[in-house]
């Protein structure tokens, strides 16, 4: 018996529902234009962040102005230290330029971003991250699905969940819907659409890793390459699809415990250190918020930060090479964090879901402590594909590929690695900006050969 055929017809059709989904799916609701959005899992629950995120990196105008510091340095370091010259400039432009607004947004749907005890401009908790200044927001993530899933709804916009998108249909150059299937009925749904925005992230678990589960890694193992497949099904030019691992410069992905690395959720005082002690990754610290105003950036700051990063790829590839040969463990070390840098790295492991399951376990059922018990810090093998950006959909400035009023944002767009998160939100929000207007400017409904429909009626 051949499936059902579900049709719906939308202004708008966002699919995926993560970060860029959801805000693609608000920026274009309000706009006035009706939205769907369709997601193979659940937003309430869905994509890279599923468990929540726990910090965003940006161009933070109240604290870099004061810094000397300019979003074309940051441009420049994000090249050199972050993504080896593969960046496309002015998407990281887009991103970085409009991120602050994002947070003021985010803020203001629910999401918890100022502390009383901090002593950064407007109480954000700020950490260098990405850039030789603090350029990352810390902040209370785990909750953030939930939070933009309520902010869809409210606007109207009405949500497909459980339906994995396949196809594209286009007519004569300009999308005009797309194809997908229920992954629990089997019904095949056809949603038309004036413009549509694809936001299905990385395709970063098209292979395993040595041990051959799914689920044992932060990646989420749905991130499969729908959105890459259906791409290329409608012969739409993708860019870097030879980087095959997570990061450019590194020989295999995956070298964290489950909740980041000593540049990333674990920071400042953590560090990497081999079973004799010795340490291949050093520490870092917090700011001091005193220097704001009166310490200026400089170039030998940029030269003393790449000079970090290289010791950082270096380790990555020393570990690497010793575990091939036998050698090994390392380690996660948190033995000369203060009080209030253990307690801060606690708060922000637990701000990412998958951190607090870690904390569920490590702290409280093997009653350990982060200080005096190490965590190993293992190496795998290449397990993603493009991962961060690297690779993917060519787009131009304002994110439309060269089928018309088709739309990328996040990491299914290319050029852009480490764009992560922010790509996401920002990429989303002005993706539903533009998707909304080029909908307001057609006039009605394409048409569209139903050969696809049939196909996917017989395969289904």
């Amino acid at each position: 018996m051949k499936p059902n055929i579900m049709t719906a017809d939308t202004d708008v059709l966002i699919i995926g529902g993560g970060l860029g989904g959801c805000m693609a799916a608000i920026n274009a609701a309000d706009r006035g234009v009706r939205v769907a959005v369709t997601d193979k899992s659940n937003t309430l629950a869905s994509g890279a962040a599923a468990t929540g995120v726990d910090h965003i990196w940006s161009y933070i105008p109240p604290v870099h102005e004061k810094m000397g510091y300019t979003i074309e340095d940051m441009a420049e370091e994000h090249r050199l230290g972050m993504s080896a010259g593969f960046l496309r400039k002015d998407l990281f432009l887009l991103v970085a330029g409009t991120m602050y607004e994002r947070v003021l947004d985010l803020e203001r749907f629910g999401i918890q971003f100022r502390y009383e005890d901090s002593k950064a401009p407007g109480h954000f908790r700020i950490v260098p991250q990405f850039h030789s200044v603090p350029s990352s927001f810390n902040f209370d993530g785990a909750p953030l699905k939930r939070v933009l899933t309520r902010e869809v709804r409210k606007r109207g916009a009405t949500i497909f969940n459980r339906v994995q998108m396949l196809d594209l249909l286009v007519n004569d150059g300009q999308v005009c819907g797309a194809v997908g299937v229920g992954t629990r009925t089997g019904d095949v749904h056809v949603f038309r659409a004036k413009a549509v925005v694809l936001a299905t992230g990385r395709a970063n678990r098209l292979g395993r890793n040595l041990t051959g589960y799914d689920f044992n890694t932060r990646i989420p193992a749905p991130f499969s390459g729908d959105g890459q497949s259906m791409a290329i099904r409608a012969g739409l030019p993708q860019i870097n699809m030879e980087f095959l691992s997570g990061r450019i410069l590194a020989p295999c992905a995956n070298y964290s415990p489950n909740y980041g690395d000593p540049r990333n959720t674990t920071q400042p005082a953590a560090r990497i250190i081999d079973g004799q002690g010795n340490v291949l990754v050093p520490r870092t610290s917090f700011y001091d918020w005193e220097k704001l105003g009166k310490e200026k950036w400089s170039l030998e700051m940029r030269k003393s930060w790449l000079e970090e990063r290289r010791t950082i790829v270096e380790a990555r590839r020393r570990m690497v090479a010793e575990q091939r040969n036998g050698g090994g463990p390392f380690y996660l070390d948190f033995s000369e964090a203060t009080d209030e840098e253990a307690a801060y790295i606690e708060w922000s492991i637990r701000n990412e879901g998958k951190g607090t399951q870690f904390l569920r376990y490590f702290l409280g059922e093997e009653k350990a402590d982060l200080r005096r018990n190490r965590q190993e810090y293992a190496g795998y093998s290449v397990r993603e594909i493009s991962g961060y950006s690297s690779a993917g959909l060519w787009v131009n400035k304002d994110l439309e590929t060269d089928v018309g009023n088709l739309f990328g944002v996040g990491d299914a767009v290319g050029g852009f690695p480490f764009g992560a998160s922010p790509a996401a939100f920002a990429m989303g929000w002005h993706a539903g900006e533009m998707a909304a207007q080029r909908a307001g400017e057609e006039r009605e409904l394409l048409p569209f050969r139903d050969e696809v429909v049939k196909a996917r009626q017989v395969l289904c």
